[in-house]
């Protein structure tokens, strides 16, 4: 073009643009310079910007498809060009453009509404963009959907429920916390397997079952219906400080093969003549014998028939 134009030069009788108004129809396929294009109701553009509107390919789309303002947007225009501002950055695009917004639509009386009244275009912009790092106080309005995606916490970072902050569950970097102020109920219809490390079982509880607690892998305490099964030996914490059964509660019957008898182990006599012995109890088909294991003597109990 050899000179520069205006609008009054396009708005002339017999001119498509006759109607007053620059539309995408009136600009599809015009080539002119960056100061022609800028007298179109104020965009700003290229040459190369303009000649590809009606195919709504510009560099404003990939603005607005970009950018996510950091206030609420307000929205002015006509109804064939509409500006989105956030108060430091003002994009002008047309209403064709602004309804491919990431899936924003909108009526161009929607677009072209009055300063102060909200349209359900800028409802649905505001949600679309809405910035949860600077919000300090996001609300969901339904059940979140990870959508096959993780959560990720950092470092001492915190899952908290209840009221109270009652259950945290957390990792420091260097240990995890499962905290809780009250009581941790673990519900399961099939049972329950605790691996302190992970391949092998530590506490196994089985549905309508046994409770196994074990060493190392290996099961040495179960529980049963008459009472529980152990693999290994029973030994006291500490020597001669604890009772099998009690003065109140003894049990039925001892079941046994030799029985040992010392009290080499105590730093103390019996109450007899304050000596210590070590003895075994075994029994033969027709007698019982004693051993003397201090010195190796072995005796007989008398017995006498009674029958």
């Amino acid at each position: 073009m050899s000179k520069t134009r205006d609008l009054a030069d396009f708005v002339s009788a017999g001119n498509p643009l006759a109607d007053g108004t620059i539309d995408v129809a009136d600009i599809n396929g015009i080539t002119a310079t960056a100061a022609e294009i800028n007298i179109l109701d104020g965009l700003t553009a290229t040459t190369a910007e303009l000649n590809n509107v009606a195919g709504i390919n510009t560099s404003v789309q990939t603005q607005l498809d970009a950018k996510a303002p950091t206030a609420s947007p307000t929205f002015t225009g006509t109804a064939t060009y509409a500006t989105l501002s956030d108060g430091t950055t003002t994009l002008t695009s047309t209403v064709a453009e602004l309804n491919v917004l990431d899936g924003v639509t909108a009526t161009t009386a929607e677009i072209n509404y009055l300063d102060g009244v909200t349209s359900n275009i800028q409802t649905q912009f505001n949600a679309l963009i809405t910035d949860l790092v600077s919000d300090t106080t996001p609300q969901l309005g339904g059940d979140l959907d990870t959508n096959g995606n993780d959560i990720n916490f950092g470092d001492s970072d915190k899952a908290i429920f209840g009221a109270g902050s009652d259950l945290q569950i957390y990792h420091t970097g260097s240990t995890n916390y499962f905290y809780a102020l009250a009581d941790i109920n673990i519900n399961a219809n099939t049972g329950v397997n605790i691996q302190a490390k992970n391949g092998e079982e530590s506490i196994v509880a089985e549905a309508d079952g046994a409770v196994t607690l074990y060493y190392d892998n290996a099961a040495k305490l179960a529980t049963t219906a008459t009472g529980i099964n152990v693999t290994g030996d029973i030994i006291p914490a500490a020597n001669a400080s604890y009772d099998l059964g009690s003065t109140s509660f003894s049990f039925r019957n001892l079941y046994t093969n030799d029985l040992h008898l010392s009290n080499e182990n105590l730093g103390q006599g019996n109450d007899v003549d304050g000596t210590t012995g070590n003895w075994t109890i075994q029994e033969g088909s027709d007698s019982l014998y004693i051993i003397n294991n201090k010195n190796g003597k072995k005796y007989k109990f008398a017995l006498e028939l009674v029958e």
